[in-house]
């Protein structure tokens, strides 16, 4: 079972054919006790757009994945926004959905807050999906002009075990593209006198 924990136990015992004595019973009964190992492969991705045009808002998507075989417990996922200089920007997140049943919590981090969620559970070819927020304000300047929104599993606080820990963050980058609906509109009379001003 994937969801086994603890150990097993396995007993054999064997008896003499009726009529049959057995000069040496002390050793007719064996028993074994194994401890349950758990491996889970578990992966994070993220999708989100190319580019995101100050005064707008950009959605992310973060998917946690187990490959198994085991079930995975208690793992730590948390999302961070940067600019293109280096710096974190967690005032940036503006809305954050988990799954159902996946307790979050806010963090201290930078100037803001970091969101950070635990996965109670998650079973073998199951995924729990997340939804990430990100709202660039009008007057939102950096050099180059980009974001990069990184989802990742904390390893540190995470007990697996897990056989590939290389697939522990996503990131993606977006351009931040400033973009002006400038219209230009002009009255004046119908007609005009020749001679006239």
């Amino acid at each position: 079972r994937a969801d086994a924990l603890g150990s097993v136990e396995n007993a054999a015992t064997v008896s003499p054919a009726t009529g049959v004595s057995d000069l040496y019973f002390n050793d007719t009964a064996a028993t074994e006790i194994d401890t349950i190992d758990t491996l889970a492969d578990v992966s994070i991705a993220k999708v989100g757009p190319a580019s995101i045009a100050p005064g707008t808002v950009a959605l992310y998507t973060v998917t946690v994945t187990n490959a198994g075989p085991s079930r995975a417990r208690a793992i730590p996922v948390s999302d961070r926004v940067f600019d293109a200089g280096g710096a974190e920007r967690p005032e940036l997140i503006t809305g954050f959905a988990a799954p159902a049943g996946v307790p979050c919590e806010l963090r201290p981090a930078g100037v803001g807050v970091l969101r950070f969620c635990v996965i109670p559970t998650l079973d073998p070819s199951a995924s729990a999906v997340f939804t990430v927020e990100v709202t660039i304000p009008p007057e939102f300047s950096t050099f180059p002009t980009s974001i990069t929104n990184t989802a990742f599993i904390d390893a540190a606080a995470y007990v697996g075990p897990d056989p590939d820990t290389t697939d522990y963050t996503a990131s993606v980058v977006s351009a931040v593209v400033p973009t002006a609906d400038v219209v230009v509109t002009k009255v004046g009379p119908e007609s005009v006198v020749a001679g006239s001003t």
